[in-house]
């Protein structure tokens, strides 16, 4: 389940890159665009729905709320569905736990009870003697006692007790697994649309340099220094450019539905997203240092070793399903025929060993079931062992891979601002036509989108390094205080 968590904050934020980022797609004529992997089906049961949705609160205001990082954390942590159905798991292995200290202590209930009778001695066997009548009765009884019961030896339930104990702290830390994948989320999809915000920004400025080139392509043809098709390709490339901004500005909508399920903000509220991506350098590490880090601190690493324990305590116990049991019970109160009156103390006490002998091979099987448990349990932990470096030594490839990208992009950006300077300077002097406008504005689109596209992934690829280490929101703290990874 552990992994499967970590693999869903891939699908809700990965998808195809013609060069190995995240949702990097390159058409035709050069232009980058971001497509995302669409969300799992709608499955009540499964895990997308588990960490997607979430409970929300409050109605939406009729304003904008301001929303950071921080903030969508904060709000994810305490009303995603991932935080509510751990916590009644760990509430439900606490009830078991109880339920398992309960065989051990003492069993104490009091009972009251009256009745009139009246009894047929020839029923029972007695002859007829005329000296005494063959039916007594009516006559009533009153008993009023307590009564305690108490296991003094029973090794398979204290083995019992101790594997539900194990199982809370288990519990606990799957938990705390939860939360480190629902920070992996939220920050995710915060990203995400924040991505999609800077490709409205993108989007806006090449409309308006569209709109200037087709303005001067307009003027030039009137004033017949140019032909007619080039203000019509100039046009064209407008449109294109206002749908692109169409098209961003609902997915940039489609983004923050998407957050507000996971943080639990009403659907219909205005949200404006206050942090932006940035390119925050930190420090390297090696793979060897990261995975030590995650054995240490990953809760779903340490929760599966507590479930290798919790496999071995029940061996134990299983294993001693032949040992004699000892148990005491006892009861003390009054009897007679009314509560004030006729009435005196009894009691009894029983002291009992019960030793068993043949079960027909269930005690056997019973064994061999706990011990096939033991070593699935070993082999989940040894297989969690090796895929966390595997996380580990992939996150840091995609985090310097992204890094390189991130500079070559910037770059790109830069050449492509002054190739379009350049493109429209010698249309206006009338070296060339538009066509070179065209080109030279789509490949400033293409050059915006791969450096917002870069910007993203190493953000993402900072979240699944952080994810991989363990205490992911404590690593993402970390650095961006600066501190090494």
């Amino acid at each position: 389940m552990r992994r499967r968590a970590y693999i869903l904050a891939a699908v809700l934020v990965g998808g195809a890159s013609a060069q190995n980022f995240p949702g990097m797609n390159r058409g035709s004529s050069g232009t980058a665009t971001l497509t995302l992997a669409p969300p799992s089906a709608p499955n009540p049961t499964g895990l997308a729905n588990r960490f997607r949705g979430a409970v929300p609160q409050g109605e939406a205001s009729s304003g904008t709320m301001d929303l950071s990082l921080s903030e969508a954390l904060k709000l994810g942590l305490d009303r995603n569905l991932g935080t509510l159905l751990s916590s009644t798991s760990e509430r439900m292995a606490r009830a078991d736990r109880l339920t398992a200290l309960s065989r051990l202590l003492p069993q104490v209930r009091a009972g009251v009870d009256e009745n009139s009778q009246q009894m047929n001695l020839a029923a029972f066997g007695f002859p007829p003697n005329p000296a005494f009548p063959s039916v007594v009765g009516p006559f009533k009884v009153f008993d009023a006692r307590a009564y305690v019961s108490q296991t003094l030896f029973n090794l398979r339930t204290l083995y019992d007790k101790r594997a539900r104990t194990k199982e809370v702290e288990a519990a606990v830390l799957d938990s705390g697994d939860a939360k480190d994948t629902i920070v992996e989320v939220v920050t995710a999809l915060y990203w995400n649309a924040v991505a999609s915000a800077s490709r409205i920004e993108a989007a806006q400025a090449q409309v308006t340099t569209a709109e200037a080139s087709y303005q001067l392509a307009e003027d030039r043809q009137k004033s017949g220094l140019v032909p007619a098709i080039d203000a019509l390709r100039a046009q064209v490339q407008l449109q294109a450019e206002r749908q692109r901004l169409i098209a961003s500005k609902t997915d940039f909508e489609k983004q923050k539905l998407s957050l507000a399920e996971a943080i639990g903000i009403p659907g219909a509220q205005a949200l404006r997203l206050t942090d932006t991506l940035k390119f925050d350098v930190v420090n390297s590490v090696s793979a060897e240092e990261a995975i030590q880090q995650a054995f240490g601190a990953r809760k779903d690493y340490q929760s599966q070793a507590a479930r290798v324990e919790v496999a071995e305590l029940q061996r134990k116990g299983a294993s001693r399903l032949r040992m004699p049991t000892v148990s005491v019970d006892g009861d003390y109160g009054t009897l007679g025929r009314s509560p004030i009156t006729n009435n005196h103390g009894t009691y009894s006490v029983r002291l009992g060993v019960n030793i068993p002998i043949f079960s027909g091979g269930a005690d056997q099987a019973a064994l061999q079931r706990t011990e096939i448990e033991v070593d699935r349990q070993k082999t989940l932990l040894a297989e969690m062992r090796a895929h966390i470096g595997f996380e580990i030594r992939a996150a840091l490839l995609d985090l310097n891979a992204a890094a390189e990208q991130v500079s070559v992009s910037r770059s790109g950006v830069d050449l492509a601002g002054q190739q379009v300077t350049q493109a429209r300077d010698r249309f206006e002097a009338g070296v060339t036509d538009t066509m070179e406008v065209v080109q030279a504005q789509q490949g400033l689109a293409a050059a915006n989108d791969s450096y917002i596209t870069s910007l993203y992934a190493y953000s993402l690829a900072k979240v699944r390094l952080a994810r991989a280490m363990g205490g992911t929101e404590q690593n993402l703290a970390n650095w961006a205080r600066g501190g090494g990874r």
